[in-house]
Formats: structure tokens, sequence, C-alpha cells
């Protein structure tokens, strides 16, 4: 193995300077849904939350919003045809949609260099029949993971489906959130060299405490409502 790469990535592209890595790690504690706390609103303004949230791009880490899937339609573009799963965002009345494809497609996650999917209750979308039975449903949409596809930058989506009153979607979001940041703020922990976390070496200060601390007041999110 080339000492020079860790997980692909090559040492001396890293962050040496403290400075730009502390920049970097305040950009991820304090970014607003991170910090935000869904035990501490109303089921009914939990909801309103989310369904005015959008998929925020990098260097945000987790999400917090509603996709209202409609069908599969296909989409013609000049000859090409392609199949696609339509959605609406929260309350937002424009309808959009994603490939079939994009859903389907395996990425290498930047952190570790593995294949990762998008998930649906945890559960990687692996078959059509499985985007089949996201029609006409809705799912929250926990957190992103950042990859990359034939040399292009690409995500994953983990999607939660969401059923029953207000009160138990309420209580899906809340749960599913607070796991997301959790899950999010171990992987900045255990791969800092990740160009989308902190770019740098391990231990190249302590950045291991202010995340701890992090991860254990998310934990005591539940109790603090």
């Amino acid at each position: 193995m080339n000492d020079a790469l860790i997980y692909g990535f090559d040492r001396e592209l890293l962050e040496t300077n403290c400075q730009a890595v502390l920049s970097r790690l305040y950009d991820i504690l304090y970014d607003k849904v991170m910090r935000f706390n869904p035990y501490r609103v109303d089921d009914a303004t939990l909801l309103a939350c989310a369904d005015r949230g959008y998929v925020r791009p990098l260097p945000t880490l987790t999400q917090m919003c509603i996709f209202r899937f409609s069908e599969l339609r296909t989409i013609k573009i000049g000859d090409s045809t392609y199949e696609a799963l339509h959605y609406k965002l929260g309350n937002d009345p424009c309808e959009r949609h994603i490939p079939v494809g994009k859903l389907l497609r395996k990425i290498c996650y930047r952190a570790t260099c593995h294949d990762i999917r998008s998930t649906v209750n945890g559960v990687g979308i692996t078959n059509i029949s499985m985007i089949e039975k996201m029609q006409n449903r809705s799912y929250f949409l926990s957190h992103t993971l950042p990859g990359m596809r034939l040399d292009k930058q690409d995500f994953t989506m983990n999607l939660w489906r969401l059923k029953g009153d207000v009160a138990s979607q309420a209580s899906d979001i809340r749960r599913h959130m607070c796991s997301a940041k959790i899950k999010i703020l171990t992987d900045v922990l255990n791969y800092p060299h990740c160009r989308h976390y902190l770019r740098c070496q391990r231990n190249l200060f302590d950045y291991t405490t202010p995340i701890q601390q992090a991860i254990r007041a998310i934990k005591q999110f539940s109790s603090t409502q």
C-alpha cells in the first residue's frame, strides 16, 4: 500500500493549516440543521419546518426536508428516454424528478473509497420494485453522503418513510434526524482526511473533543424538551 495515500487521498494534498481546519470544523458543528433540536418544537411546527426544507448542497452534511413522491413516468429528451420518479419537496408546488438510474446506482464514498447506495428505511435501493413502492408516498431525507461516480461528484440519499398521523411522523423525523447527526459526526471523527469533512491528517489538533461533545449533546436532545 502506498504510504502517501489515505483511502486514496494524497497526504500532501491534506490541509496542514490548523486555522483552516478549525474553520471547517466550526462550519460543521454550527450548521443550523446540525444544531437544531427537533424535540424543542411541537409536532406541527416540526413538520412545517421540514415541509419548507430543500436539499442543501455541500458543505452541509445533514438535511431536513420531505420528499412527496408521485409516480414513475418516462422522460423524453430528443431521441433518448429514461424512467424517472416524480416528486415535490414539501409544500413547494414545483414538480421535480429523479432518474431511476440515479436512485439505483452505487457511488464511491469519498471518506472510505467503498461503494455505497441511496437507502430507504436503512436498506440500499437495488431494484426497480423498491422504487415502484415509493410512488405516492412521503419520505424524510435525513442526510446525504458525498461520493464520486465516473470521476464526477455525486451523493446518495438516506430516506425514511413517513406514515401515520402528525405525531407519528414527527416522532420518526426526530429520531432519524438525531441518528443522522450522530452518524455524520462519527464519520467526521473516523475519516477526517475526507475532503468534505476536515481534510486533514488524524490528530492534526484536538478536533475530537468538540465533536464528541456535540455527539453527547445530540444524545441528550430528547431529554431537553
